[in-house]
Order: C-alpha cells, then sequence, then structure tokens
C-alpha cells in the first residue's frame, strides 16, 4: 500500500482538536490503532504510521515515537518526536509530569527518615537484615535497597 493511500486513510479519520490530529478510528491502551493489510494483516499505532508517512520513520524500529502534546490519539507529525525511552522520560520530567515524591512525602512509603537513619545504624553494627525487616515490617529487598543506596539515597 502507497504512503499517498495511508495517508489519505489516516487523514479521513481525524479530528482537529487544539492543533492535534485525534484519531477516530480503533484504539488500544488509549492509542489510535489501524489494521495493515500485508502477506501479514497486523495491527499499528497510528502514531507510528504517522511517523514513517511525514517524518520518515522506520515502523520497525525500536526507538519510540513520542508526543511532545502527550495525547496519546494524536499523530500531527509536528507534535511527534522519535526517540528512546530516556528521551521519553525526559520529556516528561521537562513538563513537570514525572516529580516523584521521595521518602515520607510518598504517600507509599511504610518508613519515616528516622526509621531510615535507625535501619540504616543497624546495619551498620551488624544487625541481621531478617530482624531489621521485623522491626520495620518492611521485606529483605528494601533493607538491600536502603544499604545499597538504591532507595532512600537522599537521607
Amino acid at each position: 500500500m502507497s504512503l499517498v493511500h495511508l495517508s489519505k486513510r489516516l487523514l479521513n479519520k481525524r479530528k482537529i482538536k487544539n492543533g492535534c490530529w485525534e484519531w477516530t478510528g480503533a484504539t488500544s491502551k488509549g492509542y489510535g490503532q489501524i489494521k495493515l493489510w500485508g502477506i501479514v494483516p497486523k495491527m499499528v499505532y497510528v502514531h507510528r504510521l504517522a511517523a514513517k508517512i511525514w517524518l520518515g520513520f522506520d515502523i520497525n524500529s525500536k526507538h519510540l515515537v513520542c508526543h511532545h502534546c502527550d495525547n496519546t490519539k494524536c499523530f500531527n507529525p509536528d507534535h511527534l518526536f522519535i526517540g528512546n525511552h530516556a528521551d521519553n522520560s525526559q520529556d516528561m520530567l521537562n513538563k513537570g509530569r514525572g516529580n516523584f515524591l521521595k521518602g515520607e512525602q510518598n504517600s507509599q512509603s511504610k518508613l519515616t527518615k528516622i526509621d531510615v537513619l535507625n535501619i540504616k545504624e543497624l546495619i551498620k553494627t551488624g544487625t541481621l537484615k531478617t530482624v531489621i525487616t521485623q522491626k520495620f515490617n518492611v521485606s529483605k529487598g528494601l533493607i538491600t535497597a536502603i544499604t545499597k543506596g538504591r532507595a532512600w539515597r537522599h537521607i
């Protein structure tokens, strides 16, 4: 199927909203989807197909097609950029959507800053991790992560 034909198929299923070309057809996980008929029919994300048509993207690439607009239904090539997971994460952080709460500010945290300081002191004095896990009702994995600086590294 030619790129001209594919572009017409996409443009026939768009609704323009705030500059976004929103896909009005089928979706999966919030992303527009379209079936491509070839030797083996397969579903393709519309924003990836749009990147192929208008940005020269290799649709089989492991790279991501990311959205500047954060609208998963959008396939406007001016709103898309090619990147990897790190690029996508950095874009999220730049927009203030990735400011993950640390320590006690995170509602999922079972520990306090004082708990972590006590855990670090107990580790220094040779207290067994199993004793520490029981005392603070947390997993051995969390104690190891604290010990190795993978968790609560800001303390």
